[in-house]
């Protein structure tokens, strides 16, 4: 009975001791802690589970509630038993049990910092040698004291059994109580040392998630490192898509047209504009790429005439206009672009530029109404590199001659190799690398080869289905600031990305996302912010009514008198899916002021949009049923009428029963 007495007594004075240990804990975090978690502490109490002397707390006050329990019971058993002598080797449970309890308060708490000289923060970076080191410690010291809670529940135990029947008619009570009596027992001590072991049910957006002492069960962490993976792949996929976009189209030029990297490809008819994402169907495309870094600096002669475009960067990002927006105005100049750390920054008779990438995008624009006048100034630039400039090469022009062929960003795990190998030649910005470092765990990485595994596999493909979903509704029903054009309508701002694509806060996520999943490039005349010069995009995916737009309804829609453009404007309906041109029997979904469109009396134009031409109209574009469509309103050349917003556009209206209105 003594020993009982010895293990509540020490055991009451451990739990209070333990008591006082955890002022130490919130002393580390308000005071002592070595990152500024202090004010996290005092907003989140339960931030006091991530000190490293948590472990060593809780095991002193759970163990010496265990002893008080096994105390109190060795304590009852001597009482009910008149011939008590199963305690005598008690003395040696008492010891193990206080030298274990103590043992790990020792490693845990003042050796931490034993730990932390030998193996500097090897707790919070982790160090693993150091950490396992100091856990495994801490395990020994509740070994031993479970070794002496385990001799004292066994004395207990056998103390009980002399107890004895009263008479045959207490005999069954007698039992029970030692039964219930040794089950109290370890219930308690049980109790007790494993209350770091508590399981936790949480329900989440993402199901039940099972916690024991805190710590997720191997299923829960599989879980949540599939979900957070996949969370980051969603993000990634929108955050991807001008770098992913470039690559599609760069590979489109090597393999499909068979263009190499300095060969111009042009872009002509309707069926060769097919494949890229919101082409203008009515001027001449040409386009080349370049590796600075495999190919040295870039020169291109640009000629007089009526041309506008631009060189970018991997992310699309402009590095020079060039023609009427850029610093020739028009008038021609040779231009020489730099690669990334290149010293140059001029050179006597070119304009210099200087990539952020090694990969560059050359693309521009002949805006000359006669086809052949266009294509002509079009095949007048020259590209070579700069260690060839003594003497050029003849530059090669490749025309897509109608091949069929697609440059939308891939929605499978194509996207991601093309993300992979995208940046691998590249210098990775500081903007980008949390993005990127999350995508290590996906196997994504600068330096490595793309080589998924089968859980990799699925989570990147999942991942493009659902973040493609995201990147459309982010595009046609867009949620930032400004998209409106004019307010009470529903033509919205198609390019609202700023050049370097960040504002003064952020990067543009959004707004970038809408744009590179509907388009390609951006240069300064594309923002639509210039006088007379460049172009302005307009979208709308809704009629009056707010409805989105259906290829098996008819609309009408009406441009009001006297556009104000410099050279002229189209509205051309796209496919909401492929972001390609609807393209049916009638040809090009087109329309613009260089056709011989039908005025009404004011000088406005009615253009009908369906599936069969109504009776009254007379500038009809042919729809497709079951297929959404968006229009892009361009004005070329925008006057000031634009942007005073003294003209406007009229929303599209749904006709019902042939005529304008509701339903």
């Amino acid at each position: 009975m003594a020993t009982g007495t010895q293990f509540a007594k020490w055991g009451l004075g451990l739990f209070i001791f333990g008591v006082f240990l955890t002022f130490g804990i919130i002393a580390h975090y308000c005071a002592g802690a070595r990152w500024p978690t202090g004010d996290l502490f005092i907003q989140n109490i339960s931030l006091w589970w991530a000190c490293p002397w948590t472990l060593s707390v809780a095991a002193v006050q759970a163990g010496g509630l265990g002893m008080v329990a096994l105390g109190l019971a060795r304590l009852m058993a001597g009482h009910l038993s008149p011939n008590d002598s199963a305690g005598t080797d008690n003395a040696t449970a008492l010891s193990l049990c206080i030298v274990g309890l103590l043992g790990v308060f020792a490693v845990g708490y003042p050796g931490y910092f034993v730990f932390d000289a030998i193996w500097p923060s090897f707790y919070y970076s982790p160090v693993v040698a150091g950490k396992n080191a100091w856990l495994l410690s801490q395990a020994l010291g509740i070994a031993v004291y479970l070794a002496g809670a385990v001799l004292m529940f066994n004395a207990v135990r056998l103390s009980l059994n002399t107890i004895p029947a009263i008479n045959e008619q207490h005999q069954e009570v007698s039992m029970a109580t030692k039964h219930v009596l040794s089950i109290a027992a370890a219930t308690l001590t049980l109790l007790a040392t494993s209350s770091l072991s508590q399981a936790e049910t949480i329900e989440t957006r993402i199901g039940k998630l099972e916690l024991q002492a805190g710590y997720p069960n191997k299923a829960s962490a599989e879980k949540l490192f599939d979900e957070m993976d996949f969370q980051r792949a969603t993000q990634a996929f929108i955050w991807a898509l001008p770098a992913v976009g470039f690559h599609a189209l760069h590979q489109a030029h090597l393999k499909t047209f068979s263009a190499k990297d300095g060969d111009v490809v042009l872009y002509q008819s309707l069926k060769d504009k097919a494949g890229m994402l919101t082409p203008n169907l009515t001027t001449l495309y040409l386009m080349t790429f370049w590796n600075l870094a495999e190919q040295g600096p870039i020169v291109i002669e640009v000629p007089a005439g009526a041309t506008a475009g631009g060189f970018l960067d991997i992310w699309q990002r402009p590095i020079t206009d060039t023609g009427q927006t850029g610093p020739d105005r028009g008038g021609g100049g040779k231009y020489l672009i730099v690669p990334p750390g290149s010293d140059i920054s001029e050179m006597r008779g070119y304009i210099v530029a200087r990539s952020p990438s090694n990969q560059v995008w050359f693309a521009a624009r002949a805006l000359d109404r006669d086809p052949k006048a266009a294509e002509e100034v079009a095949r007048k630039h020259k590209i070579y590199a700069w260690t060839q400039r003594d003497n050029p090469p003849v530059t090669k022009f490749t025309p897509v001659g109608g091949k069929d062929w697609a440059s939308a960003q891939p929605v499978s795990l194509d996207y991601w190799k093309h993300l992979s190998e995208v940046i691998q030649p590249e210098p990775i910005e500081a903007r980008d690398k949390v993005m990127l470092g999350m995508l290590v765990p996906l196997g994504i990485e600068k330096g490595k080869a793309f080589n998924p595994n089968d859980r990799q596999k699925k989570i990147l493909t999942e991942a493009a289905q659902v973040g493609e979903l995201m990147a459309r509704t982010n595009a046609f029903d867009k949620r930032y600031a400004n998209a409106i054009v004019w307010p009470g309508k529903k033509w919205e701002y198609a390019n609202m990305v700023e050049l370097s694509q960040d504002n003064n806060y952020f990067t543009q996520v959004d707004e970038r996302g809408s744009w590179y999943y509907e388009a390609i490039g951006n240069t300064a005349g594309m923002q639509g912010r210039i006088l007379n010069f460049g172009q302005v995009y307009l979208e709308t995916s809704k009629d009056k009514d707010g409805n989105w737009l259906d290829g098996g309804n008819t609309y009408r829609f009406r441009v009001p008198a006297n556009p104000p453009v410099v050279q002229f404007w189209s509205i051309t309906l796209y496919d909401n899916t492929t972001r390609g041109p609807i393209v049916t029997d009638q040809g090009a979904a087109d329309a613009s002021s260089r056709q011989d469109l039908v005025a009404n009396a004011d000088g406005s134009v009615d253009i009908y949009f369906g599936p069969t031409k109504p009776a009254q109209a007379q500038n009809w574009i042919k729809t497709v049923p079951g297929k959404g469509w968006f229009p892009y309103f361009r004005l070329y050349g925008p006057k000031e009428a634009y942007f005073d917003k003294s003209w406007q556009l009229n929303d599209i209206e749904k006709m019902s029963d042939g005529t304008v209105g509701r339903q």
